[in-house]
């Protein structure tokens, strides 16, 4: 049910807006997303929020998505389990597959990415070094960059319209505010990894450069003119959603 957008919101949008409480769910906001990109003709593509850090005593990733918030639910039948957000994106995919949605589950492969590491030290140490100070939920630039790889390469290898526009990045860094790099990759491709305290990680420098240089395909095409619109949903903690709008060439 639409309310009446306050009076010191109406100057930057419209004069109705669906509140937090106006009885929606969470697949039903999606459902309009991915409806109305329909509607305009676009690609969307249902990305699954990603997994937070949050380690098991053996280094594996525990179940968190949920709504599991006493304070915010009204009574225990809104609480759920088993990372339900997930499985709702899942479900959503599978009802919409056949009308050419597509699917990203990022949270998979960024859990995978966690417990790997893990493994690779046997302890939350190589997790924590691509994390900003003191989280468990939020990456620092190092590892926002090792998983918008990640992301890319799906998109690369989804053999889309915009596959062919999605290129090995050459020449990029991270700024802190301190003015120096977290992160760089240089012209040659050569990707230096650091955490916040600007150590270096060699486990997340060859990890990165594994999947630039044997995964990705090197691919040099300068597109003349592309439109690409991207529609983003933020819910609680993460991406969730991405509208991509198939190119077009204007000769």
């Amino acid at each position: 049910m639409l309310s009446a957008t306050p009076s010191s919101l109406t100057n930057i949008t419209a004069a109705q807006y669906y509140s937090w409480n106006c009885g929606a769910t969470y697949k039903g906001y999606l459902q309009y997303y991915i409806d109305k990109a329909l509607e305009k003709g676009a690609i969307p593509v249902i990305v699954t929020p990603v997994s937070r850090m949050y380690y098991t005593s053996s280094g594996t990733i525990k179940a968190h998505h949920d709504a599991n918030m006493t304070d915010y639910a009204g009574t225990l039948d809104y609480l759920t389990e088993n990372n339900a957000y997930v499985t709702a994106c899942k479900e959503l995919y599978e009802e919409n597959k056949d009308k050419g949605v597509l699917f990203i589950d990022a949270f998979e492969m960024t859990k995978k990415l966690f417990e790997d590491a893990y493994q690779s030290c046997g302890s939350d140490t190589l997790g924590y070094a691509i994390m900003d100070t003191g989280e468990k939920t939020h990456s620092n630039k190092t590892g926002g960059v090792i998983q918008a790889g990640l992301i890319a390469q799906v998109l690369q290898d989804a053999n889309i319209s915009l596959s062919k526009y999605v290129v090995k990045p050459t020449s990029v860094y991270g700024e802190e505010v301190s003015g120096e790099y977290i992160f760089e990759i240089n012209s040659a491709g050569k990707f230096t990894a650091r955490d916040k305290s600007l150590v270096n990680q060699p486990y997340w420098q060859e990890r990165e450069c594994i999947l630039m240089l044997s995964k990705w395909r090197d691919i040099s095409i300068r597109a003349k003119s592309f439109l690409l619109m991207g529609i983003i949903l933020v819910s609680m903690w993460t991406l969730v959603v991405l509208v991509i709008v198939q190119l077009h060439d204007f000769n």
